[in-house]
């Protein structure tokens, strides 16, 4: 299908016709004009009679007509050029198809267009200048940047149809959006929109355009580098983004707002207080000023909910209110003028303060780069050169360098703490410069106070929550008790562990280094009745363990013993060791000696093996256990059992067998009343008439049968596959009245096998006479089980014939 802009004047279509020669006066031309997409409403001209040409370098002359060439590359088709008039053309319809009719209104050639417009010229935007003559909404005709539309009605409608969401507004007309909607779209250029009522602006982006008036926005509405309230103008229900937007002298946020200004300034200094005004709503509104430079002033502080985050760059910001919270970063001038319960967080750098420093530089005398580095001298009696009567308080300002500040600082922190005589604050600095920092360091100090008590006599008492320390390589604590009778660690709880321990290769290494009598740990259970010195559990409780984790292991170094257990001490009735495991296969008690130590002493043990040696001497062959089995078995006999098995599987192989049968006849005795029945219905109705149609049906039967088979064998056979076949016969019909057989034709032969392309093929047709024809067709012609053949010819209709072969 082609296309062709609407609008187009002066074409010409080019028809291909199948017959050359025909008188051009005998054609007739008609165009019809699709007004909706689906054909459903459309209008066709009146058939017009073709004048012809007088050459096919004639200007398009409207309803006139000439053959074009002899030939096409389309079956031998002819070219025919016929002059449309511009009306078929013109905007408004979808799709126009152009018909050529022969004198006997025989529809013999067709083109369809669909029109379009050239969309390029509208540079993807409907435009719009109120100043501007055009209005209409005819597409490829209305709102180009040539002949923009006056109305913003014709412009969305020309978007809708165009397929944009752009409105380019020229000029500096303002436009008023006060009765139409239109979201989701973008508008652009260097015009003005006034919104009135509830102009919706929602999720539109504004490029470039001066902004005033009243408007519904969102938070996805989007303004960048427009002029927003300015010219001596307002606006109001401000919401969404502003990128590199001037604001005028009043800007209101839209109850509930969150504006975010990216990048504004102030467009102009009015008044005497030369802000620029921005006033949130009643409700909770937010207002994010990422960077401004110039005036500004924020009004309409009033609600708890409402929020500002204002970045200066410079100017004057003024800050009023009852209510709410400011956050205020950036460096400018700042008027506070907020009351009641109104937050102010301040980060601010005040301009003034800028602004004396500038004037101290700038005001300082004899502060000259090439002097003192910049700094005033002094004269022999301490007095700043250049200042009538100002005396030098301050330390010799001909003496400043880096050794004599930081000795300032170093003395300043000597006497920081003069009474104690000590440097007390800088440990206490060296200390807040590692946790402030939050990183871990070297501390080269020592305690002197732990709780403001000295530690002075080791009576200082040091307080934890939780303590952990850790050491990658030694001891991660060392503790030693140097007084006589005292603990190196004294462990107690009142009601929980006293301690829980954990290490990679032992969770508390404790020795004693007494030469003798030393107990390198000692453990009392408390006084109650359950009371337990140690628990130790061996089994998986987290995941610091593996599943067989030891809880105690106890070994003896050289001759000395694992473990020395004592029960009953004192005439106390405990046992020496009560040992209890709680997994499946751990061992209740464990223990391992080294050297010449034992696993357990051998006097414990001599009896258990007396028992278990006299057991496997029971057992062997011959004892006296295995002779009073073979006694038992000698009674019951040893193939008893194995026989009564054999022939109680037999048993059960007979009785499956006997089921089988008794299945069997059951089915056999149903087929055999099903017969009988059968037999008994045909002899009731067989009676001595029909038994001798019988006989006669039987003997007629036979020849019947012979004399059809004898019909059947001389039937002509189908055509069979892969076998040449010749003479295949077929007529050739006409092309101008599609009925008269056509003689003397020179026929192409072409054939599609089992669905594929047309081939040639491979002898050419032969004109018997009278319009038929005949082609020997070749094996390769047939070798398919679907053959559909094609016959052409100039001046003849084409023929299509299909066979089906045989195997």
């Amino acid at each position: 299908m082609d296309k062709i802009r609407f609008g187009t004047t002066d074409y010409s279509v080019l028809f291909a016709l199948a017959q050359a020669g025909l008188t051009v006066a005998n054609f007739k031309i008609t165009y019809t004009r699709w007004l909706t997409s689906d054909g459903t409403s459309f209008t066709k001209s009146t058939a017009t009679t073709l004048t012809a040409l007088a050459s096919i370098t004639t200007a398009h002359t409207n309803n006139y007509g000439i053959y074009m060439s002899a030939t096409v590359d389309d079956g031998g088709k002819f070219l025919f050029r016929a002059d449309f008039p511009d009306a078929a053309f013109a905007a408004g319809a979808h799709r126009v198809i152009c018909s050529l009719y022969d004198d006997g209104d025989n529809e013999v050639a067709q083109r369809i267009f669909d029109l379009t417009a050239d969309l390029s010229e509208y540079q993807g935007a409907i435009w719009y200048d109120a100043a501007a003559a055009g209005t209409g909404t005819q597409l490829g005709v209305h709102g180009l940047p040539r002949n923009p539309v006056n109305s913003i009605t014709n412009a969305i409608t020309l978007a809708n149809s165009l397929g944009t969401k752009r409105i380019m507004v020229k000029g500096n007309a303002a436009l008023s959006i006060s009765t139409v909607d239109f979201t989701f779209e973008s508008w652009d250029g260097t015009g003005q929109i006034t919104g009135s009522g509830s102009a919706d602006i929602s999720n539109a982006k504004l490029y470039d355009l001066t902004v005033i008036g009243s408007f519904t926005m969102d938070e996805d509405t989007r303004m960048y580098r427009c002029a927003v309230g300015t010219g001596g103008s307002s606006i109001s229900g401000l919401n969404g983004s502003c990128y590199g937007c001037t604001f005028g002298d009043s800007t209101a946020l839209a109850n509930g707002a969150y504006v975010r200004i990216f990048d504004g300034q102030s467009h102009e200094i009015s008044g005497s207080s030369g802000n620029c005004e921005i006033s949130l709503g009643g409700y909770d509104s937010t207002l994010n000023v990422y960077s401004w430079h110039g005036y500004l002033s924020i009004q309409g502080f009033t609600n708890a909910g409402a929020w500002a985050d204002i970045n200066m760059r410079g100017g004057r910001l003024t800050i009023t209110g009852t209510d709410g919270d400011y956050r205020l970063f950036g460096e400018a001038s700042l008027v506070d003028s907020t009351s009641g319960s109104c937050s102010v967080v301040n980060y601010m750098i005040s301009a003034d303060v800028t602004a004396i420093k500038t004037r101290v530089e700038t005001g300082v005398p004899n502060a000259a780069p090439g002097g003192n580095n910049g700094v005033p001298t002094v004269d022999v009696n301490n007095y700043i050169a250049g200042i009538q009567g100002m005396k030098n308080d301050f330390d010799d300002l001909n003496d400043i360098s880096a050794a004599a500040v930081n000795a300032e600082i170093d003395q300043a922190l000597l006497d920081y703490d003069s009474s104690n005589g000590v440097a007390k604050e800088s440990s206490v600095l060296a200390i807040k410069a590692v946790t402030d920092n939050n990183h871990g360091g070297v501390i080269d100090c020592n305690l002197l106070e732990i709780n403001d008590n000295s530690v002075v006599g080791n009576l200082a008492t040091l307080t934890l929550k939780h303590l952990n320390i850790v050491n990658a390589d030694g001891h991660a604590v060392d503790i030693s008790a140097s007084g006589s009778g005292h603990d190196g660690v004294n462990i107690t709880s009142a009601d929980a562990r006293a301690v829980d321990l954990l290490g990679k290769t032992f969770g508390l290494n404790v020795e004693s280094n007494a030469v003798s009598g030393g107990q390198a740990l000692r453990i009392y259970g408390g006084s109650g009745s359950n009371s337990i010195g140690i628990v130790a559990t061996g089994t998986l409780y987290s995941a610091y363990f593996t599943s067989d984790a030891t809880a105690i292991r106890i070994a003896g170094l050289g001759t000395g013993h694992g473990i020395h257990v004592t029960g009953g001490d004192g005439g106390a009735t405990g046992d020496g060791i009560l040992s209890e495991s709680l997994a499946t296969n751990g061992n209740g008690f464990k223990m391992i000696g080294k050297g010449s130590g034992k696993d357990i002493d051998a006097d414990e043990i001599t009896n258990i093996l007396a028992d278990t040696n006299e057991l496997q001497t029971d057992w062997t062959n011959g004892g006296r256990l295995d002779l009073i089995l073979d006694d038992i078995l000698q009674d019951t006999g040893t193939t008893l059992p194995a026989s009564l098995s054999a022939i109680d599987g037999k048993i059960d192989t007979i009785d499956t067998n006997v089921d089988s049968i008794e299945s069997l006849l059951i089915t056999v005795n149903g087929k055999v009343d099903t017969v009988d029945t059968n037999v008994d219905t045909l002899l009731s109705r067989l009676t001595a008439t029909r038994a001798g149609y019988l006989d006669e049906l039987d003997f007629d039967l036979q020849s019947n049968i012979s004399a059809i088979k004898t019909k059947t064998d001389n039937l002509p056979s189908r055509l069979k596959k892969n076998t040449a076949y010749s003479n295949f016969h077929f007529v050739m019909i006409d092309s101008a009245d599609h009925i008269s057989p056509e003689s003397g034709l020179t026929v192409t032969a072409t054939r599609s096998i089992d669905n594929g392309a047309f081939g040639a093929c491979a002898n050419s047709p032969v004109d018997v006479g009278n319009g038929l024809y005949r082609i020997d067709l070749d094996a390769s012609d047939l070798n398919g089980d679907t053959i559909t053949f094609r016959f052409t010819a100039p001046g003849a209709d084409a023929r299509l014939l299909t066979v089906v072969t045989n195997l």
